[in-house]
């Protein structure tokens, strides 16, 4: 009996352990992924505009996307000015600003980084659709009006 009892606890040992092994590699399994970048915005130090909502492009906009890298003093040089419906922020480590004319001036919204904002009609309660003339990353703030953001 002292060996039955022996396997017994052997057995409860190793249903514990792999009931613990699976608990475990489930809680990986299940954890949600990072914020993935939206498609057409997969290089990491951009952040990425839309001309259509969804992080997707339409007809009415010349089926429009448009990335930078740190800044850009005025979407129009690209003709791009006021045409957004969605952003992207896949930069390294900056947040990215949204400013409604050029050079930084007027109001504007920050998106974090790994972050988006799918519609542009409300953000913060606001509607920023069609609407940004600047963009920059925060860490490129001090660079207005430089060849940086050209």
């Amino acid at each position: 009996m002292g060996n039955r009892m022996k396997q017994s606890w052997s057995r409860t040992i190793a249903a514990v352990a792999a009931g613990a092994v699976l608990a475990i590699g489930g809680v990986v399994a299940v954890a949600a992924p990072a914020n993935a970048a939206p498609s057409g915005c997969q290089t990491q130090g951009k952040s990425c505009l839309w001309s259509g909502y969804d992080y997707g492009t339409d007809a009415a906009q010349n089926w429009r996307m448009l990335y930078f890298e740190y800044c850009i003093d005025n979407l129009g040089n690209y003709s791009y000015n006021d045409i957004t419906s969605s952003a992207y922020n896949y930069g390294f480590s900056d947040n990215a600003r949204f400013y409604e004319h050029d050079l930084q001036n007027g109001y504007y919204f920050t998106i974090l980084r790994h972050d988006g904002k799918p519609n542009l009609n409300n953000v913060n309660g606001q509607n920023w659709n069609d609407r940004i003339t600047s963009a920059y990353f925060t860490g490129a703030l001090g660079s207005k009006g430089t060849s940086r953001c050209a």
